[in-house]
């Protein structure tokens, strides 16, 4: 994936990954998901600067649980970005798979984080 640059770009990017339209999910494992259809999971997107660059990491219940409501609804995206040292903190769910399964490509990297209690 290529950097996005400049901060207009930068606020695109982020919508853009926030549609789905850029993020590549991946297993808790960082391995192939089969039997996805119609299971629930959310997403954190964690949004920092370096120089001129927006990364964002983006972390997920794949795999690990299926976004459990109360939790999920009680994340604070301001505590979390304060929490991780980042710009800023972005929350992408609930969401249902609308296909059964996937693969794990070069951003499956098995790295597990908890936000407010749930795995991802």
């Amino acid at each position: 994936m290529t950097p996005c640059r400049g901060s207009l770009t930068a606020l695109l990017c982020l919508a853009w990954v926030a549609i789905g339209c850029g993020s590549s999910s991946s297993g808790g494992a960082g391995g192939d998901e089969l039997g996805l259809f119609d299971s629930r999971y959310c997403e954190v997107f964690l949004v920092e600067v370096e120089g001129d660059v927006a990364i964002v990491n983006v972390f997920n219940t794949v795999g690990l649980n299926e976004c459990p409501s109360e939790p999920w609804e009680a994340l604070d995206t301001d505590e979390i970005a304060e929490e991780q040292g980042v710009l800023m903190a972005v929350l992408n769910g609930p969401r249902f798979w609308t296909v059964d399964g996937a693969a794990g490509g070069d951003a499956a990297t098995g790295e597990t984080e908890e936000f407010g209690g749930i795995d991802m």
